[in-house]
């Protein structure tokens, strides 16, 4: 971490951690700005909403700039190619108060994969690793 850092000089780098890495990422002058909930669970084909809540719909082509703004403002960085990435690879669904999509939610599967792709990470494999 310490090497990865020190590589990326004046780049600023965001990192989500849980609860327990908190105080390892302090020492190493991060700085706790907000909290990120995620929410994971493994699904029976069958499961569907019976009737979807008002102003939620899957997102269409027309909620991409505005979902892209959202995230921009939310994160200080353009993630366009990560975003379109994670929309090609799953179900994003869309809140819209009536004045444009205002919060968005993304399923997909194999995330690892989708964000490997989306950063142009192609074949990786862990330190040490063999064929």
């Amino acid at each position: 971490m310490e090497k990865l850092l020190h590589e990326a000089r004046n780049r600023t780098v965001l990192l989500n951690s849980t609860r327990e890495g908190l105080p390892l990422y302090t020492q190493l002058g991060f700085v706790a700005r907000g909290q990120v909930s995620q929410h994971q669970a493994v699904l029976p084909a069958e499961t569907v909403l019976a009737t979807t809540p008002v102003g939620v719909h899957p997102m269409q082509a027309a909620d991409g700039e505005r979902v892209r703004q959202l995230d921009l403002a939310a994160t200080g960085i353009d993630r366009t190619a990560l975003l379109n990435a994670l929309f090609a690879a799953g179900t994003t669904m869309v809140i819209d108060r009536g004045a444009g999509a205002s919060a968005y939610a993304s399923a997909r599967e194999r995330s690892k994969t989708v964000l490997r792709r989306a950063c142009g990470v192609h074949g990786v494999r862990p330190s040490g690793a063999r064929h």
